[in-house]
């Protein structure tokens, strides 16, 4: 029995190898790939034809059903899912998205969306791929409230926020993307990155995800003439082995050299792409980009103890055209112990009165660590005498005797309403941190953010906007907001408890041509503060 198998093989072996699929692609995109190639290997034309109706095409139709959606939404929404086309069909022109049937990718809407155990937040969409022919082959579920918060836990609905237009920017990206065959990109900010909580800005489209697109329909096309041709392939499969998947690495102080090694393999027995992603600045690593079939190499990784310390658990996120393996992570921990650490209780944004005001920051040792002033200088809009001294004790909040340097901000009364940012630079006599910087803002009154909402240049068509209204560590309700133009409304949608809110600005698209400059008037409960102004400015063309 086992001599037909072992002649199969070593033939296949003579054959060509199919194309190899690349990095950063995703499995449904890989596993159709593959059961073509299987049947070219087989000689199996006809069902490797079937199959080829499983890959992308170059013009997709999608449905979009928002009868769930409130009407207020609706052009907003739709208007996110059509930049997401333009710059598709922009940054590609050899495709086509347009709106239609029958649908290659439909996109709905549920209220909210359950959270399975063991997920960080409830889902702000989920995506079902099917093989049968009259379904779409993607199916999009959008939820119409996500995760206020980025920190994972159980959330009810009180913890939830309405899905905003960058939302659903975001989440059409990301469905084309996958439709295209790309794999999830982690933490990344593009098309292919996904968000299960709000309060995000819209991702971007990147060259690297549009050479990769191109990549995709060019392995199609070689399939395609291969089937045409009736041309028999070798499967080509590259195969990931991580002999370790995580290290624990010694114990090191701040600002000591790290650095170690991890081996990658391909068992395969085509060439493996490699592409290596740290989810943290304090990661870095050098690595060849593509293994030979029996290959082994070793990543040679790095740990930046001088920005990070203490407790770390990071990760690398390793993509390969590996298509059981398209994503692999490598997990590092090491503790890192602090040579110094800035300490500026109650956080970095210090909420002010009408009278001066006054705050400590702190520059904890280490044993054995000497740092003296040499000199030191205030950068920013903050108005305030700075003075430093030697200093041990205990730091507000916290219950351990420490010692170093403490600094006392004397802030102005007269400081106006807002947020102003500030950087103290202190130049030290210790050669290993010569240069310290502790960055805070002062906050006076409850502030907007942005000061201004400006809409850009845009078409005669509804456009939405938003700005944040906040003052942390003291609530606040804002009883209404009034628009003196007619084509502007404004709603306030609460973000954390009553400190923080996103307002949400639409335009409706009905003025006049040209520059249009309106203001929000926005009413709060604060009988010092009573009102906020906001200006909004548009150029409508």
């Amino acid at each position: 029995m086992l001599l037909p198998a072992i002649i199969l093989a070593v033939f296949s072996q003579q054959l060509e190898l199919g194309p190899t699929i690349p990095a950063g692609t995703n499995a449904t995109f890989a596993d159709a790939v593959l059961a073509i190639e299987a049947r070219l290997e087989k000689g199996d034309f006809a069902g490797a034809s079937s199959y080829l109706a499983r890959l992308p095409k170059k013009t997709v139709k999608i449905s979009w059903d928002d009868s769930q959606v409130p009407a207020k939404d609706r052009a907003h929404f739709a208007d996110a899912r059509d930049r997401v086309l333009k710059n598709w069909t922009q940054a590609l022109p050899s495709l086509t998205i347009t709106v239609g049937k029958p649908a290659d990718i439909s996109f709905a809407f549920a209220k909210t969306l359950p959270q399975e155990e063991g997920q960080p937040h409830p889902p702000g969409a989920v995506h079902f791929f099917s093989n049968d022919p009259k379904d779409p082959r993607l199916e999009a579920i959008i939820s119409l409230k996500r995760s206020s918060s980025p920190l994972p836990g159980r959330k009810d609905e009180s913890s939830l926020v309405a899905s905003e237009a960058p939302d659903i920017h975001n989440e059409v990206a990301y469905a084309i993307s996958c439709y295209l065959g790309l794999g999830e990109a982690k933490l990344a900010g593009t098309y292919a990155t996904r968000y299960d909580f709000g309060n995000v800005g819209a991702t971007r489209l990147t060259s690297a995800e549009t050479r990769l697109v191109t990549e995709l329909f060019e392995i199609q096309q070689t399939l395609r003439k291969a089937v045409q041709a009736k041309k028999r392939l070798a499967v080509a499969r590259a195969r990931l082995t991580l002999p370790e998947t995580e290290v624990r690495l010694p114990n090191a102080k701040q600002g000591e050299a790290v650095s170690f090694k991890f081996q990658i393999d391909n068992a395969g027995n085509a060439p493996l792409m490699i592409k290596i992603q740290p989810d943290c600045g304090c990661l870095a690593a050098r690595y060849d980009s593509e293994l030979k079939p029996g290959g082994t190499t070793l990543v040679n990784a790095t740990v930046n103890t001088f920005d990070f310390v203490g407790d770390l658990k990071k990760r690398f996120y390793i993509y390969t055209n590996d298509p059981e393996k398209a994503m692999a992570e490598f997990v590092v921990t090491i503790k890192v112990q602090p040579m110094y650490e800035i300490v500026i209780p109650g956080g970095p944004t210090r909420v002010m009165g009408d009278e001066p005001y006054s705050f400590d920051a702190f520059v904890a040792l280490a044993d054995g660590v000497e740092m003296a002033v040499k000199e030191f200088r205030l950068d920013g809009a903050v108005p305030a005498k700075v003075s430093h001294e030697s200093w041990s004790g205990v730091i507000p909040g916290e219950t351990e005797t420490k010692k170093g340097i403490k600094f006392t901000f004397n802030v102005d009364s007269k400081v106006p309403n807002g947020r102003l940012p500030a950087t103290l630079l202190v130049v030290t006599t210790n050669q290993m941190f010569p240069v310290l910087r502790l960055n805070f803002n002062v906050q006076k009154g409850i502030v907007a953010l942005p000061d201004m909402v400006y809409f850009g240049q845009v078409p005669k068509a509804p456009r939405r906007g938003a700005f944040l209204v906040s003052r942390p560590n003291k609530g606040f309700k804002i009883l209404k907001i009034e628009s003196d133009n007619p084509h502007f409304t404004a709603e306030a949608r609460s973000i954390r408890e009553d400190t923080e809110y996103r307002v949400v600005v639409d335009y409706d698209g009905k003025s006049d041509y040209g520059t249009i400059e309106a203001s929000l008037t926005v009413t709060t409960d604060d009988p010092k503060q009573p009102t906020i102004k906001v200006p909004l400015r548009i150029i409508v063309k």
